[in-house]
């Protein structure tokens, strides 16, 4: 048996115990939160909807503080806000 490690199919281990695949998972899932977000915000016509949209963005927000994504979400945050006055 070959115990050589191809390194095409080691998916290896990051400094939190989290394996590159899962980080990259993580990260496309949160970006898609993102633009989930951006689309609601855009599709926002009644002060409800805005309210809604903005306290969710200002979750993701706090949830993801320092995340250099995060600031994708101030135009859309900023035109709801605007909207609701």
């Amino acid at each position: 048996m070959d115990n050589t490690i191809n390194p095409e199919t080691t998916n290896e281990i990051g400094p939190t115990g989290a394996s590159h695949q899962t980080r990259q998972m993580e990260t496309d899932t949160v970006t898609e939160e993102r633009e989930v977000l951006i689309q609601r915000a855009g599709e926002a016509n009644t002060v409800g909807d805005a309210r809604k949209v903005i306290d969710q963005i200002y979750e993701h927000k706090k949830m993801y503080q320092g995340d250099e994504g995060v600031s994708a979400l101030d135009a859309a945050l900023a035109r709801l806000e605007g909207m609701v006055g």
